[in-house]
């Protein structure tokens, strides 16, 4: 599996039905997402042996939509410029664009979501991570010649296959990128 196939399929996953593996349990409402399994899981999965050394994440529900806390998916993807919300003390971004009614830029007065128009926060460019996913991947498609494959790429890059940092610089550090999309260094 590439290193971003699971950024898609993490996007595209139906969170909080019951797990077929645990169905006689209680707590089984499937609210992780196993990076290294590339699929959603329960409590009870994630406490199980087969996901002790897997990297996970949380989804957690916010104004009836599935969330993720900054600080959990920050190890994995560049959240910047995405809105974020507090709850419950946490900043959390949105996995998807909220349903609403469509209201243009120039209606709001103020930004809008590069993809979908949703009316934002100076100076935030994207209401969800699949926002921006999407038009970082468009604006890799629109260049050319695309820049070669850095061998750790993160979000920033105008590659449509950079969306995340490999497992060895998570336990490294983040990378940083100066404008071009050039490794500035990793911070610690």
């Amino acid at each position: 599996m590439m290193r971003n196939e699971w950024v898609e399929s993490f996007l595209k996953t139906k969170f909080f039905s019951s797990c077929v593996n645990h169905e006689e349990l209680r707590e089984n409402k499937m609210n992780f997402f196993c990076i290294d399994c590339n699929q959603s899981i329960c409590q009870n999965c994630l406490s199980s042996s087969a996901h002790d050394l897997h990297q996970q994440l949380q989804i957690r529900r916010y104004v009836y939509q599935e969330v993720v806390r900054v600080d959990e998916i920050e190890k994995h993807i560049n959240c910047s410029q995405i809105q974020s919300y507090l709850s419950n003390l946490a900043k959390i971004v949105f996995l998807n664009p909220r349903p609403r009614v469509k209201i243009s830029k120039s209606e709001s007065g103020g930004a809008a979501c590069e993809a979908c128009e949703r009316s934002l926060q100076e100076p935030y460019r994207y209401c969800s991570i699949a926002c921006k996913v999407s038009v970082v991947a468009e604006k890799g498609k629109d260049k050319s010649p695309s820049p070669p494959l850095m061998p750790h790429p993160i979000p920033e890059l105008n590659d449509a296959e950079s969306v995340v940092e490999s497992i060895d610089q998570h336990k490294r550090g983040r990378v940083i990128l100066d404008s071009e999309g050039i490794d500035a260094g990793v911070q610690p």
